[in-house]
């Protein structure tokens, strides 16, 4: 595996259940990028990983917004540190954010992480449902005979 910058530490997570996390050891400033890295999966090898995909993010067409390439950071000896950034349980937490540049899948600071920080992004709702995470738009999508916008509530419309 290749090892964190020195500014990265690979220790216990703060989500509960979750093992390791990723924390910063100083300030990171917003828009810094951390490469995802793993092995390239075609849709063939993808298929054939039938319960192991936790570690993998879809690479997409730019043109045709059709999945590309996977790519599996699941093996240790093949991937890096980026596989221990735990997924957010809410937006507030959330630090970083998926960024694609042409076949290659980033991490960008969302804003300025402090020194001490685990390093969370969200991964998607299906990732967040199997996690047991309910979204604010699940959540609405549930209720939403109820109140179909939060201000609603607020507002006791």
């Amino acid at each position: 595996m290749e090892h964190p910058p020195n500014y990265i530490e690979i220790k216990k997570s703060n989500i509960p259940n979750a093992g390791k996390g990723a924390f910063t050891k100083e300030k990171i400033k917003k828009g810094t990028l951390f490469e995802y890295k793993g092995i390239w999966l075609d849709q063939q090898a993808y298929k054939k990983k039938k319960n192991h995909k936790l570690y993998i993010w879809e690479v997409y067409d730019s043109n045709s917004g059709n999945v590309i390439v996977y790519i599996d950071s699941g093996n240790k000896k093949t991937s890096n540190w980026t596989r221990y950034v735990n997924c957010c349980r809410n937006k507030q937490e959330e630090n970083l954010k998926h960024k694609q540049i042409g076949e290659k899948v980033f991490y960008e600071a969302k804003r300025t992480i402090l020194p001490e920080e685990e390093l969370l992004i969200w991964y998607g709702d299906d990732y967040g449902t199997y996690l047991g995470i309910t979204t604010y738009h699940q959540r609405l999508k549930k209720n939403s005979s109820v109140c179909k916008n939060p201000s609603d509530k607020i507002n006791n419309k």
